[in-house]
């Protein structure tokens, strides 16, 4: 009986795990609770929220609103990832108050990407909370070192591949969260792509998992990456970082 629990366990976690990839997500940062007036914002889409990430801001309203005031958020950059994965970072129009608690809204979702309360469907998506500190963040984040190589990740699954080149971080910022502008060249074509990352337990993983990813090393081999450190209220490190070749993971697996 025990045996015949789990194996159900495990069949309903990777049922779940195929639903959540199918039908993909809209993920919004800082995912802290408390943030400075001056924050940033970031909204992740993947799979059949790509199209929405692409036009936040006109056909997708999104703004923070309080119980006095609602405050437009403006797109001040786009990135697109290699695979079913694109991300905006976007700026109040005015600075939200101090002392007040915003809930972060999207508005005009599609009906078949609906979300419903109580059998009713909500016009808006509510993503996510934060209480507004009174204080700005200037401070840029600090390293003590430089990004290093430490070991590859290429793990097959079922439903897709987890493929990662994973690397040390040092950036440190006691206010505001960390967001990494990451470069990557594929040496083979020379095509260049950029996107942001966030740490992760302590390291930066570049790459992309089984459901969606930032990068997409396909065939080629040899790549390199520049790390640029910034936060989540626009302050970006004085760090000047040469580029990392790194290998394919793929590859590199092989090569052992």
């Amino acid at each position: 009986m025990k045996k015949l629990f789990t194996l159900f366990l495990g069949l309903w976690m990777i049922n779940a795990v195929f639903a959540e990839c199918a039908s993909g997500n809209l993920i919004a940062f800082p995912q802290n609770e408390k943030v400075s007036q001056n924050s940033l914002f970031m909204i992740e889409g993947y799979m059949l929220y790509q199209d929405i990430v692409q036009f936040l801001g006109n056909k997708y309203p999104v703004y923070l609103k309080s119980e006095q005031e609602k405050i437009p958020l403006q797109v001040v950059e786009y990135c697109k990832g290699e695979y079913d994965l694109e991300q905006v970072i976007l700026k109040p129009q005015r600075l939200p108050k101090a002392g007040v608690t915003y809930v972060l809204f999207v508005d005009n979702l599609p009906e078949y990407l609906n979300t419903y309360e109580n059998g009713k469907r909500l016009k808006n998506r509510r993503l996510n909370t934060y209480y507004i500190l009174n204080e700005q963040d200037t401070k840029k984040p600090t390293l003590s070192g430089i990004p290093k190589f430490m070991k590859s990740i290429f793990e097959q699954y079922g439903c897709g591949n987890d493929v990662y080149a994973i690397f040390s971080n040092s950036a440190k910022d006691d206010d505001s969260e960390i967001w990494v502008k990451t470069t990557v060249k594929n040496l083979d074509t020379g095509e260049v792509m950029q996107y942001y990352i966030k740490p992760f337990n302590g390291k930066l993983y570049v790459g992309n998992g089984m459901c969606s990813g930032a990068f997409n090393f396909g065939d080629s081999k040899q790549f390199s990456v520049v790390f640029s450190f910034m936060d989540s209220s626009g302050n970006v490190s004085d760090a000047n970082i040469e580029p990392v070749i790194f290998e394919n993971p793929i590859y590199h697996k092989k090569s052992k």
